[in-house]
């Protein structure tokens, strides 16, 4: 395909992918390429309240009551056995994945297909048009395909090619199943149909270790956007054969979780800390900072001797409006605490800070609840 067909396309698949109404899907981690972490489902205005939760659809078990751990589940409509609503998500001991029907919770298939634990605290991906479930182990092949409506008992992977780390692959607009290389930079393997073969390499490392990339398009090019443990936020063309780094800067922080990027505009957010304090970062497509400043804005100014050190590793999420981003910390005790950061204003305004006892977990958002998980 010629490169202006090519990016035109990719502009067209981003514009669908932005209109969530055409889609029933939450097809990766953090449910699209920016990791906005939002959800199609409106509340209805009688469950504004605290009965939302008081009644399950349904439950249904792991098999042999394996436990799960930090998977989260993703679905797609139509791709299940005979045309089901599949959804699916890991679990442990013995280890696997396993997709259901996400209206009954009827167990369609289960299995491991190859390697160890990982793939129980890893999130499943489905590519673009749902028929195909990738998941990552920690094994040689370590990401791996198969078919949605089949299961893994038959499956292809990457003969290890991509030395990726065992975490929870993204789907780039066009197809291609993005992860890292352990405290490196991002790594894109194409889906051949039998085998997944590398096609694309970051040119530099960000020290990349709990870190996936997140996706913007540019005027038609793919920007691939990862931060790194050392601080680092770096952005790939994601279109260039030897991943041209576009631009890269340093925070000063502490990030172990992937950015979030506004579909609307693509500006760039994230979260790290230092020492006692906790920062949102703020960067424009370009790497310019938000904030005149620089690009992180302190939203904790932890007192020494006195407050817990704050932390996360998850993603935080973008309201439907870009105005605010969510996200969540944890300390040693669990004693974690919910922010919400005013992006508009652009300066240190807390909307809402609730104290709780959480696990670092990735923010949800429905249109009238945030979610967040104890």
């Amino acid at each position: 395909m010629k490169a202006h067909l090519r990016k035109r396309f990719r502009r067209l698949l981003c514009e669908l992918l932005e209109d969530r109404r055409l889609l029933s899907a939450w097809p990766m981690k953090q449910a699209d390429v920016w990791n906005t972490g939002r959800a199609d489902y409106v509340v209805p205005n009688e469950r504004l309240n605290d009965t939302f939760f008081d009644v399950f659809l349904w439950q249904q078990r792991t098999p042999k009551g394996g436990p799960l751990s930090s998977t989260s589940m993703t679905f797609f409509d139509g791709v299940g056995p005979e045309g089901a609503d599949l959804v699916v998500g890991g679990y442990h001991w013995p280890k696997g994945v396993q997709g259901m029907d996400r209206h009954t919770g009827e167990v369609f298939w289960f299995g491991n297909p190859s390697g160890g634990e990982m793939i129980g605290a890893s999130t499943p991906a489905f590519s673009n048009d749902g028929n195909v479930v990738y998941v990552s182990n920690d094994t040689p092949g370590r990401v791996m395909a198969f078919y949605a409506a089949v299961g893994p008992q038959e499956y292809w992977h990457d003969g290890d090619e991509a030395r990726a780390n065992p975490a929870s692959p993204k789907v780039s607009p066009d197809g291609r199943i993005f992860l890292h290389e352990w405290c490196e930079g991002p790594r894109a393997l194409t889906d051949r149909g039998d085998r997944l073969e590398l096609t694309w390499s970051a040119e530099t490392g960000v020290n990349a270790c709990l870190n996936n990339p997140s996706f913007y398009v540019d005027q038609g090019r793919l920007l691939v956007v990862t931060p790194g443990r050392s601080g680092w936020i770096a952005a790939y063309d994601g279109d260039a054969a030897n991943g041209d780094q576009l631009w890269a800067v340093s925070t000063g922080l502490r990030i172990e979780a992937d950015a979030t990027i506004d579909p609307a505009n693509g500006n760039i957010y994230a979260v790290g800390w230092s020492n006692n304090d906790v920062f949102v970062v703020g960067l424009d497509r370009a790497g310019s900072s938000l904030w005149g400043s620089g690009p992180t804005n302190r939203i904790f100014d932890g007192v020494d001797g006195v407050d817990e050190t704050q932390w996360t590793d998850s993603t935080g999420s973008l309201s439907f409006d870009g105005r605010t981003y969510y996200f969540q910390t944890t300390s040693l005790n669990g004693q974690g605490r919910l922010y919400a950061v005013n992006t508009v204003l652009l300066t240190s305004n807390i909307v809402k800070t609730v104290t709780m006892f959480l696990g670092s977990d990735s923010v949800k958002l429905l249109k009238g609840y945030i979610l967040c998980f104890q």
